[in-house]
């Protein structure tokens, strides 16, 4: 059987189509690796403000050092008074977990022969780095946003940082003495919420003097349901107008009907929060680690053991969410 450049086995009697396949989606994979810049804008803000690291390599987990513990030795003294050479422990090590992802790219004989022309052969590259980008992509975000711990597999979420009551890195904020782990939840008195049609300014003026309580120039991303984003953005909308639209560059500050800026803040509306809800994510504690080993890499191309006629690789994806104060970080929900 022929082989291509790559090594792989060709298809007999569609050698030129299958080479041509493989090489031209070999020559496209510069747009991979930049899935995080576009479709998602959590994603695409986390990457803008420096939320997402990569490095050349990875442990087991993200080691988060925590200082936890006050040195009981620090205290007044006159003349001479007994000094406290008590040993001191000050940290403690949270463990962000690694969460891992994968997608199968394939395609058969059948398919080359009936895009055999160049143009439709065109058509099935894009569809087929499309599909699995795409979906990639959207199966990362949906995750973030949920509200769940790691689980050998998938990594923490965005939610599990910003949620009380929530243990995280394999720390429980509910246990006796770790109330330093607990993000915001605020609320107007009690657990009484702040309505959003009368009072969601002074709700919000709580919310970020919380969250700024323990960082006093948090680079925030504020993440929106829709009658939040809505509100937030009408009233945006009526001091820009006060202020002068000349003011801004072009559309810098204000972004799309999606996202936009206002006193450091990067307001993004997300159809996966419910209507009334927010959350605020300090992004110098709360950040996204990625191996460049596995940064959407893709497997060499095989042939598709017990099939007919089909090859296929897989792109790797590795991951982890990690946070180093949840007390920056929260949710505020509107009545």
């Amino acid at each position: 059987m022929a082989v291509s450049s790559t090594g792989v086995p060709l298809f007999a009697g569609l050698e030129d189509v299958d080479d041509l396949f493989i090489t031209t989606l070999d020559e496209r994979e510069t747009d991979v690796g930049n899935l995080i810049d576009i479709k998602d804008p959590v994603w695409e803000h986390m990457k803008e403000r420096g939320a997402i690291e990569y490095r050349s390599g990875r442990g087991l987990y993200v080691p988060v050092n925590l200082m936890t513990k006050t040195n009981s030795t620090a205290k007044f003294f006159t003349h001479y008074d007994d000094a406290d050479n008590t040993p001191q422990d000050a940290l403690e090590q949270a463990k962000a977990a690694y969460g891992k992802i994968a997608g199968v790219q394939m395609y058969s004989r059948e398919e080359l022969e009936i895009n055999s022309g160049a143009e439709q052969l065109i058509d099935l590259v894009d569809t087929k780095r499309d599909q699995l980008e795409t979906s990639l992509n959207n199966v990362i975000a949906g995750h973030l946003m949920l509200s769940t711990t790691a689980d050998g597999r998938a990594p923490d979420t965005l939610g599990a940082v910003v949620t009380q009551g929530v243990s995280l890195h394999g720390i429980d904020p509910a246990t006796a003495g770790n109330d330093w782990w607990q993000p915001v939840r605020t609320y107007k008195t009690g657990t009484t919420a702040f309505a959003l049609a009368t009072e969601f300014r002074q709700g919000l003026r709580k919310f970020y003097r919380q969250l700024s309580l323990y960082d006093r120039a948090p680079q925030l991303l504020t993440i929106a349901g829709e009658d939040v984003y809505d509100a937030y953005q009408a009233w945006a909308e009526g001091k820009l107008q006060l202020q002068g639209i000349g003011s801004l560059k072009g559309s810098e500050s204000w972004g799309d009907a999606n996202t936009f800026e206002h006193r450091g803040s990067t307001v993004v509306y997300s159809p996966q929060l419910p209507a009334k809800e927010a959350w605020g994510l300090n992004l110098k504690t709360t950040k996204i680690r990625v191996p460049r080993s596995t940064n959407f890499t893709y497997t060499p191309w095989q042939m598709m053991e017990g099939k007919f006629a089909a090859k296929k690789r897989n792109c790797l994806f590795t991951f982890a969410v990690y946070c180093r104060d949840r007390r920056c970080n929260g949710r505020i929900v509107f009545s």
